[in-house]
């Protein structure tokens, strides 16, 4: 079935059963699939997932007008073939932009992984996201067919520790101002504080761990005790 109109009766299908008397759990979760269809119905109708605007038109035109592919050729000039494939084109490019699962799950009740499929594929969460820049820009993605993810615990301990949410955790529980100044002496250009600069340094490099750090500016401070 055409992927528009199979949306369309999905939430037809949703209100319909909303408007029965249910068992009060299955009415939830229908409230909840019904959000959710709507969501993705208003994605559809704001047509950012098309980049040309004739595509726009006609499709905007064949959705308002009943699915009618002569009636839109007929109005466009066109053939109904090449309108077909125009339609099929942007069909096939919207299930890209709202997930291949994404109905299927809604259907099967799976709605905080439909969700997230819908919330990835349209671009309003962006995996990347969710990880420290520099782990991004260093490990280039490639699919392996021989990988078994049950065997990669400790990389996906890895990326945990990498994660944006862990580091804004940490951010959270740290003194921002000592964070600030040593911040400031790594970064800055202020001679009085290369000794301690280069500390840093060996530290950010694995040559000193915290508690040497610490001992090594301790030992060059005059008022230490």
């Amino acid at each position: 079935m055409l992927l528009f109109k199979d949306l369309e009766l999905e939430v037809q299908v949703v209100k319909d059963r909303l408007g029965t008397l249910g068992e009060a759990g299955d009415r939830q979760l229908d409230k909840q699939r019904l959000d959710l269809l709507l969501l993705v119905v208003t994605f559809v109708n704001g047509m950012t997932w098309l980049s040309h605007e004739k595509t726009i038109v006609k499709v905007q035109f064949f959705l308002k007008n009943g699915y009618d592919y002569r009636l839109a050729a007929r109005h466009f000039g066109v053939t109904v073939k090449s309108l077909h494939v125009t339609i099929s084109y942007a069909a096939t490019r919207l299930r890209g932009y709202i997930g291949a699962n994404t109905l299927e799950w809604i259907r099967d009740g799976r709605i905080e992984e439909a969700g997230r499929a819908f919330s990835i594929a349209s671009g309003q969460v962006q995996l990347s996201d969710l990880l420290v820049q520099s782990v991004v820009e260093r490990i280039k993605p490639k699919q392996d067919a021989s990988v078994d993810l049950s065997h990669c615990e400790f990389e996906l301990k890895f990326l945990l520790q990498y994660s944006s949410r862990l580091l804004e955790r940490r951010l959270e529980v740290a003194d921002l101002s000592c964070l600030q100044h040593l911040m400031y002496i790594l970064l800055s250009n202020d001679s009085s504080f290369d000794f301690e600069r280069g500390i840093l340094q060996r530290l950010l490099m694995g040559e000193l761990n915290p508690e040497g750090a610490i001992r090594a500016i301790k030992r060059d401070s005059i008022y230490s005790g």
